[in-house]
This record gives structure tokens, sequence and C-alpha cells, in this order.
């Protein structure tokens, strides 16, 4: 991913994060996999963060709370959150990196586009 000089506010990044909160379930069904694993089951080797945000925001991919070791004490969306079919997530991640242009979710900026989980936030 191609490094990027884009700055974000504190409030723009808790926005999301409660945007993104309001699409989590909290009773993962039997049977879940957290996301990181997920991914690596798909092969994912760079993954289109924009694309699966904006895919739990619009209701394309249903996650579920994972809860975290107490040690971990990680915040990766990758390590917190969980899906029930990796098949899904598969076909949802060619959908995205299709080149196909889609419509854009009105949280998505051009600054965002950039990649918000990589990017630094402003104090």
């Amino acid at each position: 991913m191609p490094a990027t000089r884009s700055w974000y506010t504190r409030l723009s990044v808790d926005t999301l994060k409660q945007n993104i909160a309001r699409h989590v379930r909290r009773s993962p069904p039997p049977g879940c996999v957290r996301l990181r694993l997920a991914l690596r089951a798909c092969n994912v080797r760079l993954v289109p963060w924009p694309g699966l945000i904006k895919a739990i925001l619009d209701g394309r991919l249903e996650v579920f709370a994972f809860k975290c070791d107490e040690e971990s004490n990680t915040k990766s969306l990758d390590n917190r959150l969980s899906v029930r079919e990796t098949s899904h997530l598969s076909s949802l991640l060619e959908e995205e990196v299709s080149g196909e242009p889609r419509a854009s979710v009105d949280w998505i900026g051009n600054i965002t586009k950039a990649g918000f989980v990589f990017g630094r936030v402003a104090r």
C-alpha cells in the first residue's frame, strides 16, 4: 500500500468507530472465525480495508464482536471482529478488488479512501 500523508481528526475517527460499532453484533454464533484468520484463509495479502469497512457499514458483511485475551490488549479490527462464513468474505473481497466502480458510502471521502486504518490521527 502506498504511503499516505493524510491526517485525520480524532473526531472523524471516533465517529467512524461509532458507526462501525453500531453494525457489530454482540453474540457471535458458534463457528465464527476471527476476521484475521478468515482473511488468512482467503489468502489475502493486502487487505482492502476501505472496502471491508464499507461492506460492514452498508450491511453486506455481517460481523460479530470477538473477545480478545486480556494480555493481548489489541485494538485492531481484524483481531476484534469475527465473521460467520469465510466463503462470503472471500466473494466480497473478490467483488471489492474486481475494479468495478461502486457507489461511495457517505462516510467515505477522499482522505478516508486513502486508508484510515493505517493513517495518523491529528490531536
